[in-house]
Formats: C-alpha cells, sequence, structure tokens
C-alpha cells in the first residue's frame, strides 16, 4: 500500500499532536552582594596584627557560635590603647547564645605598650574563651572598682578555659578605698579552668584601711576555678 493513500473503508489518521514539555526549573544563582554566607561550620581566621585581632573579636562576638582566632608564631602584639571606654585593650569576649571563641597563640605574646595606656589585655563577660599556648603579659589597670581586678585576664562572665598559657608581669594598682584583687587574672562569678599553665611575677598594690591587696597571682570571687596543672609562685585567693 502506498503510504499516502487510504482504501475504501480505512479510517483516515488524525493528525499528530505536538509534545508539549514543561519548562525545566532551573535553579539561578545570585549575587550575595559581597556578603559572607556563614554556615553553622565554625570560622576560622588568622589575625596578623592588632587591628586585625581587634576586627576578629569583634566579628566573633557579632557572629555568634564558634569561632577560631590563629595568632602569628612567636609573635608579638602590643596594645597601645584601652578599647572603646573599657579599660580593656581588646574587646570583651561575649559570644551570644553560649558560643566559643578559640584563640590559638601559637607561642605568641599579647602585652601592652609600656610607655603606653594602663589596661587589662583580655576580658570574658560571656560565652567561652579559650586560649591555647599564649602568653599574656605586662597588663596594668587601675582597680577602680571593688568588683574588678585583673591586670591579664578578667573573667566576669561565661568562661575562660587555658591551655599551656603563660600569665607573667601584669599588675592592679587599687584606687582610693578600693582593694585590688588579682596582679595576673580576677574572677568574679564565672568559670575559669587552668591545664599546664605558668602565673608568675604578676603584683597588686594599694590597701584600704588597713586591709592588704589579694591575690598577686588570681583572685576568685564566686564561680568556680578548676586547675589541672599550675606553674609559678604567685599568691592564689579563693
Amino acid at each position: 500500500m502506498h503510504p499516502d493513500r487510504v482504501t475504501a473503508g480505512t479510517p483516515a489518521p488524525s493528525p499528530r499532536k505536538a509534545l508539549r514539555v514543561a519548562p525545566r526549573n532551573r535553579p539561578r544563582l545570585e549575587a550575595m552582594e559581597g556578603r559572607m554566607l556563614l554556615t553553622a561550620a565554625r570560622v576560622s581566621v588568622t589575625a596578623a596584627d592588632v587591628p586585625q585581632l581587634i576586627a576578629d573579636i569583634a566579628q566573633a562576638n557579632n557572629r555568634g557560635g564558634d569561632s577560631t582566632i590563629n595568632l602569628v608564631p612567636n609573635a608579638t602584639y602590643t596594645l597601645k590603647n584601652t578599647w572603646s571606654t573599657t579599660q580593656d585593650g581588646l574587646p570583651a569576649v561575649n559570644i551570644p547564645g553560649g558560643g566559643t571563641l578559640t584563640i590559638n597563640g601559637n607561642g605568641a605574646t599579647v602585652t601592652r605598650d609600656q610607655n603606653g595606656y594602663g589596661l587589662r589585655l583580655l576580658e570574658v563577660d560571656g560565652g567561652t574563651l579559650v586560649l591555647n599556648d599564649l602568653t599574656l603579659s605586662g597588663g596594668k589597670i587601675a582597680c577602680n572598682d571593688p568588683r574588678y581586678g585583673g591586670g591579664g585576664l578578667g573573667v566576669f562572665g561565661g568562661a575562660a578555659v587555658l591551655k599551656g598559657v603563660t600569665v607573667a608581669g601584669n599588675e592592679v594598682d587599687g584606687q582610693g578605698s578600693i582593694i585590688p584583687t588579682g596582679g595576673g587574672i580576677a574572677v568574679y562569678d564565672a568559670s575559669l579552668t587552668l591545664d599546664n599553665c605558668v602565673v608568675s611575677d604578676n603584683t597588686v598594690s594599694g590597701t584600704r584601711g588597713g586591709g592588704w591587696a589579694q591575690g598577686g597571682g588570681l583572685y576568685q570571687s564566686g564561680g568556680s576555678v578548676s586547675v589541672g596543672s599550675l606553674l609559678g609562685t604567685d599568691k592564689i585567693v579563693r
């Protein structure tokens, strides 16, 4: 039979209908306008100098969650000015939601410019600060608040965990009727853990009504202090 011929009694074939294919929904990539997309993973950065260290701590506070700051191996970070209106040379660690900021010192030292302003090196107000393999030295504050001392480190909220950290050569000077506390570290209603640390050559000075300064190395009022391994001859008041 000829393919185009239709014989009698045979119905003509119906015309074919074109198949309509639904358009595919392809995902589109949209520009983030320079913003960083953050996931639940830990954010890790390297701080090459003091301005970057300040910025990284501030960003960790704003971001929340867990962050890691790596310092340059064996470098010295010299703090010359206080941060904002505080007595601290670096932003106080205050991680919302109980996050953790880890600073890996890699043998580095955070210190104060001996010709500059008196300042505390580090402070914790919330969340957890973990310090590894770091030296805190040369901090010096005038303690004008009966609650807060700590020339090297003040832990006034949250928790601090120090591993392989040396806290040395820090000072707190009492002002007026205030008893200075914790030349090296002061802990008030917070948590501190020391593991394989050295606390030495820290001092407190000043008196109030015959009462002497307290805790050249470490002073604790409330909260908890856990000591795994600690070297040094500084006085500890708990």
